[in-house]
């Protein structure tokens, strides 16, 4: 039936959420007010069972993918803070922005971990549940999902612009470094031609 097409097509959509390499739970919102416009088409004694799928597709799949949420949130940062301390420690060589990594890195994962063990409770809340965490969430779903663009769809397309723009860098590194080195290596050896010079003088002066 076409109330049955309808609802393969919404089930389809919010399930591809799970594979999004970057979890946003605006999308996951955003992605039910669509599934709730193409819904409205399903009119008839079926419209009632459809309705409730929705209501629970809203609430229990919120609640699985919020959980999920959280676990990816969580490797996405550890992965971010690993790549940066590698980044600033032998690519770009900024001692302050590598500590600083590692500060995030113990904050937001090796503190809490080491809460939960001392409290012997697999429970125990995490640095995403704190005041601090929410506030860094709301950035993060901010630069993710937002109205003028989804971060997702460019996700394999900026590292690679990334890496052209550090290789660009590098290049007009050394080649700054050449033009120093350049009047150098120019002016030794002009002083080594007038040295040379003077000894043959004096040599000359002395027969």
């Amino acid at each position: 039936s076409a109330c049955a097409a309808l609802w393969r097509q919404c089930e389809a959509s919010v399930a591809r959420l799970s594979q999004a390499t970057l979890p946003s739970r605006r999308r996951y919102d955003a992605r039910l007010a669509q599934c709730n416009v193409t819904m409205h088409a399903c009119v008839g004694p079926a419209s009632a069972e459809y309705a409730q799928r929705l209501a629970a597709l809203s609430t229990g799949g919120a609640t699985a993918y919020g959980k999920d949420f959280y676990a990816k949130v969580s490797h996405l940062f550890t992965l971010a803070c690993a790549l940066g301390i590698l980044t600033f420690r032998y690519v770009l060589q900024v001692a302050a922005l590598e500590l600083l990594s590692w500060i995030a890195l113990i904050t937001v994962e090796v503190l809490p971990r080491v809460a939960a063990l001392t409290q012997l409770s697999a429970d125990a809340p995490s640095f995403w549940e704190s005041r601090a965490g929410a506030r860094l969430l709301a950035c993060y779903e901010a630069a993710v999902y937002n109205s003028y663009f989804d971060a997702d769809d460019w996700i394999y397309a900026a590292p690679c612009l990334l890496l052209l723009l550090c290789l660009c860098a590098r290049v007009h590194a050394c080649r700054r470094a050449r033009r120093v080195r350049r009047p150098r290596s120019e002016t030794s050896t002009q002083s080594r031609r007038l040295v040379q010079r003077s000894e043959d003088g004096s040599s000359e002066d002395e027969r």
